[in-house]
């Protein structure tokens, strides 16, 4: 029916999947939508209202799609996670070597085997603080599962950027004012989103390498 291919193409064109998994959405929506449709029509419907009501039952294309993307999110695919975690490694490694700009003052005292306390003091100067919140940013959907928007994210790095300026200051031992805050906010919105930057090409990636596979796949099938 072309009433059903234009519906369901207005809700699968556009999604972050593999062609393959387009092709079976789609199979499966029309096989809902013409049993649909043949039950309205046996009810007495002619057939043009029950291809209506058809689709009418499977609701809006906008919100079913929006719903639809959301569950089929590639974010917690095996391969997201692993560069996911590959990412942190390499943060970690960035962080515990010297850097540009990074300078520290340690102050020791106290006697042999007994705990020796320390003081930190860093330069303000710290141009590549915001990669420790690069996980962060690459994970939060992670973890949630499904698509944020641009405003959300930023204001939720915003935040998690003063939250952790504010912990800082506690251990640190050192009193916040809003310079150093605003600071915080701007390294956790920048390395935040950095993170869902490189989550949105890590799922691009992915569906890549899915298709490739599956041209594989047709390719060997037709050859045999």
């Amino acid at each position: 029916m072309h009433e059903f291919n234009k519906y369901i193409h207005s809700i699968i064109d556009g999604l972050k999947i593999s062609q393959k998994k387009k092709n079976e959405l789609s199979e499966e929506f029309m096989d809902h939508l013409e049993s649909l449709k043949l039950e309205y029509v046996h009810d007495g419907l002619p057939e043009k209202e029950a291809v209506q009501k058809a689709i009418g039952t499977f609701g809006d294309s906008v919100d079913f799609k929006k719903k639809l993307r959301d569950a089929l999110s590639l974010y917690r695919s095996t391969y997201s996670i692993f560069v996911g975690l590959l990412i942190i490694v390499i943060v970690a490694i960035i962080s515990y070597f010297p850097m540009s700009g990074v300078m520290g003052t340690f102050s020791s005292s106290g006697t042999a085997y007994k705990t020796i306390p320390m003081k930190i003091n860093f330069n303000e100067t710290l141009p590549f603080s915001f990669i420790f919140f690069i996980p962060f940013g690459y994970f939060i959907p992670v973890v949630m599962n499904r698509t944020l928007k641009w405003i959300q994210l930023g204001l939720i790095h915003s935040m998690l950027g003063i939250l952790v300026g504010l912990l800082t200051c506690i251990v640190l031992g050192s009193t916040p004012d809003v310079l150093s805050l605003l600071r915080s906010a701007v390294e956790g919105l920048v390395g935040g989103l950095h993170g869902h930057l490189a989550l949105l090409l890590t799922c691009r990636m992915n569906v890549m390498l899915q298709d490739r596979k599956m041209k594989g796949a047709d390719f060997q099938s037709t050859h045999k």
